[in-house]
């Protein structure tokens, strides 16, 4: 037998070793595998996002910022004066940045269409700090409203892109009920009233994510 016949008699054996080891490696890669400890758990743990903000959104949310809203221009001193007095007084979580419950009444000066906030000038407010509303255009950026209360944790959820969603959704709710209904940039010049989450990374510009907004005159 020739050397060209034994290796074509060879050949399918070893495409079916290769193809047996592809498909071993491609079930290997990217899996992650759970004693049945942590299945039960992350099974028993993980809410669906989507149903989990449908039936929270106001109960916990909306009913947990507005119970806890502190006056942001109390919140925006104490940061001014000392960021870890603050957030031991009135923040929850740590994070880069704790988040903090808030209320505020002002004047609206201006409609930032580039970073999509409303400025908003507001009485008792230190010099260095301006008061600012997310309006949604052309998102909400951050988790605020998730994170506010604290009653909303990872260890809630399958994994964190689930965690990272239910923040999305209860992003998206408030977006449709409190500010679509509105023409934003017809509020400058307007006083509003407003209770909603920040997570300042600068006090400088305390953007806060409403969870109410009542326009005045």
């Amino acid at each position: 037998m020739s050397n060209a016949q034994k290796r074509s008699r060879k050949s399918p054996w070893i495409i079916a070793a290769i193809a047996v080891i592809t498909v071993v490696a491609m079930g290997t890669i990217g899996t992650t595998y759970l004693t049945p400890d942590e299945a039960a758990e992350a099974s028993s743990s993980g809410n669906d996002p989507k149903v989990f903000a449908e039936e929270n959104y106001e109960s916990l949310i909306v009913a947990g910022i507005t119970e806890n809203a502190v006056e942001l221009p109390k919140v925006a001193q104490a940061l001014a004066d000392d960021p870890a007095a603050a957030a031991e007084e009135y923040g929850v979580g740590d994070g880069p940045s704790p988040t903090y419950s808030v209320s505020f009444t002002g004047v609206v000066s201006e409609y930032d269409a580039e970073a999509g906030n409303l400025l908003v000038d507001v009485e008792g407010m230190p010099d260095e700090s301006q008061a600012a509303i997310q309006t949604g255009n052309p998102g909400i950026i951050g988790t605020a409203l998730r994170d506010a209360t604290g009653e909303v944790s990872f260890s809630m959820f399958t994994n964190q892109l689930d965690y990272q969603e239910v923040g999305a959704v209860f992003n998206q709710m408030m977006k449709e009920s409190v500010l679509d209904p509105i023409d934003v940039e017809s509020l400058v010049g307007k006083t509003v009233t407003v209770t909603g989450a920040t997570a300042p990374l600068n006090p400088q510009l305390i953007v806060v994510t409403p969870v109410s907004l009542e326009v005045g005159k």
